[in-house]
């Protein structure tokens, strides 16, 4: 397995998606690169540097932008070129929302849709609605009468208590553990409930095993039944039987070099360019990939770190 950072799942229906029929190669290329961007979150609104993310299209960030605002004016995407923010409007074509708002993340989720442009999160909510998530459920009350327009059973009311919903299924935390670890398998889908009463008492430790121990035999094609199989790896799970998979350490270990490389390699791509720290002082970009500042000083900030910190804006781009 080549491990290249977060796994993310655009359906195959985009190719022929109708509604993408008569865009060009370079604006549905942008919209792949927005749907897997390494900058992206749960929600489909983030922030980007546009240098960066030109770079990683082989385009200057004055053609990525150009490219864009074609989207912006097909309604796919809306974009703030002041601030970084994009709004990748066909998200949730490809993400759910009852995954995004699950109780293990529905924290982060609001944390981001309080954090985007604020003209935009009116419009947002309202797409979040028509693909099944209440806004009152995550604390944006209907403005009128409190109720949803139109309302219907439909909606998703995320609990702030057990039991943990997944969908329209109860399941628990630790299942999720199992989920990722996994790959997040679509196979599964329809006996989440079954495979969250087979973990009972499982650790997070046992329920990430089993789920790379199931990963590792899907991968190799070594069984005839990856559902009954999940429900084996579970049940030992509850028990404390699962052993540590043998190809388990190397894939943690490539994933964090992988990881640490692509972020090297988009750091690499602002070299020349200068920001100003939260404390005043001017951070430089060198070609090597390094960062220092004009009294000579090196920072000992790692790539990851400064990416992070440059791409939620904590360090400010200077012109």
């Amino acid at each position: 397995m080549s491990a290249t950072g977060r796994q993310r799942v655009v359906r195959d229906g985009f190719w022929r998606d109708p509604d993408l029929a008569e865009i060009t190669q370079e604006e549905k290329s942008s919209l792949l690169y927005l749907l897997t961007s390494p900058s992206s979150n749960i929600g489909g609104v983030y922030r980007l540097v546009w240098r960066v993310a030109g770079a990683e299209m082989g385009w200057t960030a004055e053609q990525f932008l150009s490219v864009l605002a074609r989207l912006r004016d097909l309604n796919k995407v809306d974009f703030e070129e002041n601030t970084g923010f994009v709004w990748v409007k066909i998200w949730w074509n490809h993400n759910s929302t009852a995954g995004a708002f699950s109780p293990k993340l529905r924290k982060i989720a609001i944390e981001e849709v309080a954090a985007m442009p604020e003209a935009w999160r009116g419009p947002y909510l309202q797409l979040l609605e028509e693909n099944g998530i209440d806004r009152a459920s995550i604390g944006y009350p209907y403005p009128s009468d409190g109720e949803p327009p139109n309302s219907n059973s439909n909606h998703i009311h995320t609990p702030t208590s057990d039991p943990k919903s997944h969908g329209s299924e109860v399941v628990s935390g630790i299942l999720d553990v199992f989920l990722l670890a996994a790959g997040n398998p679509s196979v599964l889908v329809t006996m989440l409930s079954d495979l969250s009463k087979k973990l009972g008492n499982a650790t997070k430790e046992q329920a990430q095993w089993a789920g790379a121990a199931w990963r590792e035999a899907a991968e190799k094609g070594g069984t005839k039944s990856p559902e009954a199989y999940a429900v084996y790896l579970c049940k030992r799970a509850s028990l404390g039987l699962v052993t540590r998979p043998a190809g388990f350490a190397e894939q943690e270990q490539n994933e964090a070099i992988a990881e640490m490389k692509n972020g090297w390699t988009r750091l690499m791509a602002l070299h020349g360019q200068n920001f100003r720290t939260p404390g005043g002082k001017i951070a430089h970009i060198n070609p090597n990939g390094t960062i220092s500042f004009p009294d000579g000083s090196v920072s000992g900030v790692d790539a990851l770190k400064a990416l992070a910190l440059i791409e939620s804006g904590v360090w400010v781009e200077l012109p």
